[in-house]
């Protein structure tokens, strides 16, 4: 085999290996767009059997801040039985981003939710308004939403922007 012959074969590996990595990439991505759209159905299906088990949306005690680890260390005490772990509240991408930029220092869930007041159908009653959104635009598509009867779609498809 030539040298030319040898550095063909090298620049095709590198070619082909560059668009492996591209096409990986955006697996991923579908991945954890997908898991993530599974973590939302996942809390949907919690906060809708605390709420018929219970009666009223999760009413969070005077005093607990809107966000930050003792907000989402509350809600997942509430929701934990239902369904609501630690592990649904953290999107993928969110939770790899974490792990490469050296691990999650404080526990704030990826995913904001709506507060209702305790009356029994307030959560369905309002059929567009979101029970959950993203806090970030994690997957570059906006930022996901889920409904109350269990639909997940971007602000962006809410919106009619795309």
């Amino acid at each position: 085999m030539s040298l030319l012959e040898l550095l063909l074969a090298m620049s095709i590996t590198l070619v082909l290996g560059g668009i492996m990595t591209i096409a990986f990439a955006g697996m991923q991505n579908r991945a954890e767009r997908v898991a993530c759209t599974g973590n939302l159905r996942a809390l949907h299906g919690a906060f809708s059997s605390y709420t018929l088990d219970r009666g009223s949306w999760p009413q969070e005690p005077p005093g607990l801040p809107k966000e930050g680890t003792d907000f989402y260390n509350w809600l997942i005490g509430e929701l934990d039985k239902y369904g609501g772990s630690r592990e649904a509240w953290i999107c993928p991408t969110e939770r790899r981003r974490m792990i490469e930029s050296e691990g999650e220092k404080k526990f704030v869930g990826s995913y904001t939710p709506t507060m209702f007041d305790s009356g029994p159908q307030k959560p369905w009653e309002w059929e567009k308004q979101p029970w959950l959104i993203e806090r970030a635009n994690n997957h570059l598509s906006g930022q996901l939403m889920v409904f109350p009867s269990g639909k997940v779609v971007t602000v962006d498809e809410f919106l009619g922007n795309k």
